[in-house]
């Protein structure tokens, strides 16, 4: 048997070295035979080139690169089906067993596309593996745009609708990041396979809270006496940054010496909101780490903070963040409806 696990969303994506190489890595660590399928839009380019070296000295873990659309990453052309295909046939023989692991509906309308023309000659499943709301998330994605991207949107629900509906129709197995997810999906669409419900994962084991690296941290950066408020996460519009600084202002309030620590790959989105709102540079530090590096800045935290507007983005996700910080032994102040995340303090005993 050998898993396919087609990444539609490019190494850019934000969870790429915690959600897919890793999960990918694992695999193959554990002797199971997986390729790792990378959709991306600038394959070849020398800047491309250079980001995915380190992810092919992995023994016997083959990731293999194939061009999407660089403008509309909606628009699936029979060239880039046709190179899944390909792959596919190259490796294997006739009556292979086969999986491959869709991630999101997109990759996972590739994957259907390429089972319906090859599962003659081979055994194949696909697993459909549903990221979130994507109608909503490109509703918010385009509501500032000119009226042309408004009237290419209006199509572009129209034709998400409908491969979603093809995905839960056809594939051969789903799997939500949440409940709530899972329930969206049967109310919508006709869903005629069994499904489970795995949470976005981080490697528990090798992410958690570090008493060492709290103290040499906290040490390294001066910061002994202070309070330490931290989020981790990008800077986009959905993960609320502007009311992320709001909040630690009014904390700041309260704590006389605390200081917000962020995590992330957008400072320049971050530093404008702080100059903003005049905040004094000695009151923030703003630092770009590696996905390895992440739980020892959080073990020299306080107490960490994940805000969300209530909206079906938001209501049906699963943020890898909130397990990180829960696996560094962080508090967390937190909107209410995201995900499944209410349903398990409860459980948990917190509110």
């Amino acid at each position: 048997m050998i898993i396919y696990y087609l990444n539609y969303d490019g190494i850019n994506c934000s969870v790429f070295d915690s959600q897919i190489y890793t999960y990918c890595h694992l695999l193959n660590k554990n002797k199971v035979r997986v390729r790792l399928i990378n959709c991306d839009t600038n394959v070849g380019s020398k800047e491309y080139i250079d980001k995915m070296k380190p992810y092919l000295n992995c023994n016997n873990l083959k990731v293999i690169s194939v061009q999407k659309n660089k403008k509309f990453d909606f628009i699936i052309n029979k060239k880039l089906i046709n190179q899944v295909i390909n792959i596919i046939k190259a490796e294997n023989t006739t009556n292979e067993k086969i999986i491959i692991h869709c991630r999101g509906i997109f990759g996972s309308f590739i994957g259907l596309k390429v089972k319906a023309k090859l599962e003659n000659d081979f055994n194949i499943k696909v697993v459909s593996d549903f990221r979130g709301a994507v109608i909503d998330e490109y509703l918010l994605r385009y509501k500032d745009k000119n009226i042309m991207y408004k009237i290419i949107l209006k199509f572009l629900i129209i034709q998400i609708n409908s491969i979603q509906s093809y995905v839960c129709k056809n594939s051969d197995y789903i799997l939500c990041v949440s409940k709530k997810l899972e329930e969206y999906l049967k109310n919508k669409y006709f869903v005629n396979c069994n499904s489970s419900i795995i949470p976005t994962c981080i490697e528990a084991d090798k992410n958690g809270f570090d008493l060492e690296q709290r103290i040499k941290i906290r040490s390294d950066l001066n910061l002994d006496k202070k309070f330490i408020l931290t989020y981790c996460g990008g800077g986009q519009s959905y993960q609320n940054p502007e009311e992320l600084i709001t909040v630690f202002i009014k904390i700041s309030k309260m704590i006389e010496e605390v200081l917000f620590l962020i995590l992330t790959k957008d400072k320049e989105i971050f530093e404008t909101f702080f100059n903003r709102f005049n905040v004094d540079k000695s009151r923030y530090l703003i630092k770009t780490v590696s996905h390895n590096e992440v739980y020892r800045y959080l073990s020299a935290a306080d107490l960490a903070i994940l805000l969300r507007d209530s909206n079906n983005v938001n209501k049906v996700a699963s943020p890898t963040k909130f397990a990180e910080y829960i696996n560094c032994n962080l508090p967390v102040f937190i909107s209410h409806n995201i995900g499944d995340i209410d349903e398990i303090s409860a459980k948990g005993g917190h509110s």
